[in-house]
């Protein structure tokens, strides 16, 4: 009664699940910079983490643009750092495959999947991390 060492859920979980965080992380840092946007933006000072703006509208919708192009490069940064993640997970997966034969996960042989024009099956990268492939 020998214990596989490897959960159902694949290898490296850990790895998947810190980028299932940068995910999450992406998502509330999408949540936060919007908020705090329309803060700067409403001239809400009490609710500001930083005060960019000044009184005056031109200063407000100055802040709330700087709040949305902030916003928008930790948004894109923490997907891309996700992402990095999951293409180090697949190439670790498809290196695994090909030096067990060349099969891949369908049980086609590589040979055959490379020149059919269809091209490889692929799916998001944040679906990937949560359904753990």
């Amino acid at each position: 009664m020998a214990q596989h060492h490897i959960p159902t859920g694949g290898r490296y979980p850990v790895l998947r699940t810190i980028g299932i965080l940068w995910l999450v992380s992406a998502a509330l840092a999408f949540i936060g910079g919007l908020y705090q946007a329309f803060a700067a933006l409403l001239d809400a000072r009490e609710h500001e983490v930083l005060l960019i703006g000044g009184g005056a509208m031109s200063s407000r919708f100055m802040a709330f643009f700087i709040w949305l192009a902030a916003t928008f490069f930790v948004v894109i940064l923490n997907v891309a750092v996700a992402e990095l993640i999951k293409l180090a997970i697949d190439i670790e997966h498809n290196t695994r495959m090909a030096a067990q034969g060349g099969a891949t996960t369908s049980g086609e042989p590589l040979s055959a999947r490379v020149g059919n024009g269809k091209g490889m099956d692929e799916e998001s990268a944040e679906l990937a991390l949560i359904r753990g492939h």
